[in-house]
């Protein structure tokens, strides 16, 4: 014997590891395939989907299911309503009046929406400010006593 040692099944091993190895390979580029990032795509902007309803009642009854909004549109009257049902099956109903407003009203409420923060004082300011000049204002005048 010259130190070499014979396995008749050596060339069966290598076949079968052969084998498992392109598997291996294969498996290894399926999952780099799947893996890949998709490309993004906008999604666009879905609309409401109105749901129409005979007045009031007919929006509670409606059935939402749990994790939706259902906006509904009132047939007979204008109002529309949104129920929201959380994923533990709690309903929230809140009711809405459409209401037309002319466009010069939508400027009026920006132009209110100022900062009177600085503007004013408190009642306190006010008091104090009385009692520096030496006029002390009658108990229940001034506070809100």
């Amino acid at each position: 014997m010259n130190g070499y040692n014979y396995n008749p099944y050596a060339p069966m091993y290598q076949q079968d590891t052969m084998q498992l190895q392109d598997r291996l390979n294969q498996l290894q580029q399926m999952q780099q395939q799947y893996n890949k990032p998709m490309p993004e795509t906008q999604v666009p902007t879905q609309n409401v989907n109105w749901i129409q309803v005979a007045g009031i009642e007919g929006a509670k009854n409606q059935i939402v299911q749990p994790g939706a909004t259902a906006w509904m549109m009132d047939n007979n009257a204008p109002f529309f309503y949104v129920k929201s049902v959380d994923g533990m099956g709690s309903a929230t109903f809140k009711v809405f009046r459409f209401e037309e407003i002319p466009p010069e009203a939508t400027q009026n409420a920006q132009k209110q929406n100022v900062n009177y923060d600085n503007r004013y004082v408190t009642r306190t300011e006010f008091e104090e400010l009385l009692a520096k000049l030496g006029e002390q204002p009658e108990k229940g005048e001034l506070s809100n006593e």
